[in-house]
């Protein structure tokens, strides 16, 4: 490594002997924000003629490289600012100029309308950003309508879980932050979560030092909606469609000064029809059973997202964000199960179970934001606090019939209802240093600590007799998980290329009790995670990219309990509390061309090798159940 770094620079300080660089970074004049892809013109001053012309990369910087001595106009422009130019002399030195600054422009034109419309995806070192603010079923739809037509993503209409390549272990995300909606009920938040309060849908299936290792199936980040229009500007819509989904949102912002208010409000309500089908076979004698479940699902939610900017100056920022999360999530599920023998019925039950769920959750984020004079120079530091509660009460009443259909006197009844919650505190802290030309170093530190609690109630009886608690089922768990991580990263580019390598630090510990068995489970992990990306622009269009990644599978608290679940009686389960995290090395090489105004194509090949394998082991018994 240290030969081929040698021969590197050698070849650069090579180069350097024959032609002269001109490079420089573009910035907004009041925020000092870098100004991403702004275009720069070089222009000879004697000829007149355009020599080259690019774009700033990420970082506001651009480079022109093999240009010949001369007096030349570099001309920078961007959409919404107002465009300048500068004279220059290349002598037979490299020539570096100083900080570009580009004011917004300010004047109005009548009877003129500038209509500006987002690529549907776009491509940086380290993930896929999807803008969904053009999909129509953003408008009345949920967040799960929304992912289902996000590249890459499964959505799975029974339990809502999101898959990344067949990889249902995946981090949600809600700007950028982890939010109380989800909780353990992935279904109801993707229902709940209006689909018109989300501007974009962030796929980090490579993520690199800055976030979290855990989850081998990548990140999933929902960017809400959040207007910085200048002075008062709102809006208010209603949407009606079948089957039954009914959908109002009102949005509101106030930038006025240094302050900017924004409000986005939604309440919605839908129905939503799955049938399952489901085959069992024996393999030890001739019975097999055929499952039918129907269900429908009935969930009303309301759903805010408010909060404030105020720029204490033009380097100094704090904002506040409130979302609050309410729900009513009520539904039935008719499940009709035949057995059979050499094809002949023997006998079939119908099961229906009849639930309502109330999850309730807020979500405090609070930052502070410094920047600096320097482009592209600085320092946040930000708080979020999670609290999430629920009630969910299922009542199931199963009927037994005989061969012929003929229903018998023998009936069951169970009730099993849960309360618990869930609360997250997350404190964050990142700093950015640009260094020459277009490097830049990120570091960054995390605290995440988790609580979890849950509890149920189950009773039975037979054929309407007295209500019997159920031992059997009767579980209450209490677990904490705390996580303490650091990183560093360091990003470049030249000419067409920009490049990524990070280094990560975990220390992870939970600790849980199981109330049935007195039982403590908990255990502690301390592991490094690499990154690399390197990105080459093809054109404005279309990119290919190049990333390695170490990632985490970290056994959850539920596959660590030694308790049984008898749920379902066909099909029980035990976890194992001796369980090792698992871990992921991935290499990926992905393609992405945009076309069109609404069109892109994405293509990536990817190798995926896992050590200390986690997977569900299945044991079959004589009698037809498994374990």
């Amino acid at each position: 490594m240290k030969n081929f770094t040698i021969l590197f620079l050698i070849c650069i300080y090579t180069s350097n002997l024959f032609a002269q660089n001109i490079s420089g970074f573009v910035v907004e004049a009041t925020s000092k924000k870098t100004i991403k892809d702004a275009t720069i013109k070089l222009v000879n001053k004697t000829s007149n003629k355009l020599e080259a012309n690019t774009t700033t990369n990420n970082l506001g910087a651009f480079n022109f490289t093999k240009i010949s001595a001369g007096n030349y106009i570099v001309e920078i422009s961007h959409i919404g600012f107002i465009s300048i130019s500068k004279n220059i002399n290349i002598t037979n030195s490299n020539l570096v100029i100083d900080t570009i600054y580009l004011e917004r422009g300010t004047n109005s034109l009548k009877n003129i309308t500038i209509t500006q419309i987002k690529n549907v995806s776009k491509v940086n070192v380290d993930k896929k950003i999807f803008n969904v603010t053009q999909d129509a079923t953003a408008n009345g739809g949920s967040a799960g309508d929304v992912l289902k037509n996000v590249p890459g993503l499964i959505v799975d209409p029974n339990n809502g879980g999101i898959q990344i390549r067949g990889n249902s272990n995946v981090t949600l995300l809600v700007d950028g932050k982890p939010s109380a909606i989800f909780g353990d009920d992935i279904a109801s938040a993707m229902q709940a979560i209006p689909g018109s309060s989300i501007e974009s849908v962030e796929v980090i299936d490579k993520p690199g030092a800055q976030y979290d290792a855990q989850g081998k199936g990548g990140i999933v980040n929902i960017i809400l909606k959040k207007d910085r229009k200048a002075g008062y500007n709102g809006s208010a819509g209603l949407t009606i469609g079948l089957p039954q989904r009914i959908n109002g949102n009102i949005n509101f912002n106030a930038n006025v000064k240094k302050w900017n208010f924004f409000v986005n409000a939604n309440a919605r309500y839908s129905k939503n029809f799955i049938l399952d089908t489901i085959t069992r076979s024996n393999t030890y004698n001739d019975t097999n059973f055929l499952n039918y479940a129907f269900t429908n699902r009935l969930p009303y939610s309301a759903f805010i997202n408010t909060g404030f900017d105020y720029n204490i100056n033009k380097f100094n920022k704090i904002s506040f964000t409130e979302s609050l999360f309410g729900a009513d999530m009520a539904g039935d599920v008719n499940t009709r199960t035949n057995t059979y023998n050499n094809n002949f019925l023997l006998a079939n039950n119908i099961r229906s179970n009849n639930y309502n769920g109330h999850p309730r959750a807020l979500t405090t984020t609070v930052g502070y934001k410094k920047t600096y004079p320097t482009p592209g120079k600085e320092w946040s530091i930000d708080a979020s606090l999670s609290l999430r509660k629920y009630k969910r009460e299922s009542d199931f009443i199963t009927n037994y019939y005989d061969a012929n259909n003929v229903l018998l006197p023998i009936s069951t009844a169970q009730s099993i209802p849960v309360k618990g919650g869930n609360n997250n505190l997350t404190i964050s802290t990142d700093y950015q240093l640009p260094l020459k030309k277009s490097n830049k170093v990120e570091f960054g530190a995390k605290l995440i600590l988790f609580a979890f609690r849950s509890e149920n109630f189950p009773t039975y009886s037979f054929n309407n007799g007295a209500v019997i608690s159920d031992a059997a089922l009767k579980n209450k768990f209490n677990f904490t998980q705390e996580t303490k991580a650091a990183y560093a990263n360091y990003k470049s580019s030249f000419k067409s290329y920009s490049y990524q390598i990070g280094m990560r630090y975990e220390h992870f510990m939970y600790d849980g009790y199981v109330v049935q068995y007195a039982k403590n489970v908990g255990a502690t992990f301390s592991n490094f995670f690499p990154s690399a990306f390197i990105n080459k622009k093809i054109n404005t269009k279309s990119d290919v990219t190049l990333s390695y990644t170490k990632r985490v599978n970290r056994p959850n608290f539920f596959q660590l309990i030694p308790y049984i679940d008898f749920t379902n009686p066909q099909d029980t389960s035990m976890g194992n509390p001796v369980l090792k995290p698992e871990f992921v090395h991935a290499t990926e090489l992905s393609y992405l061309y945009n076309f069109g105004k609404q069109n892109s194509f994405l293509a990536s090949v990817y190798y995926q090798y896992n050590s200390n394998l986690i997977q569900q082991l299945k044991r079959f018994n004589a009698n037809g159940t498994s374990y």
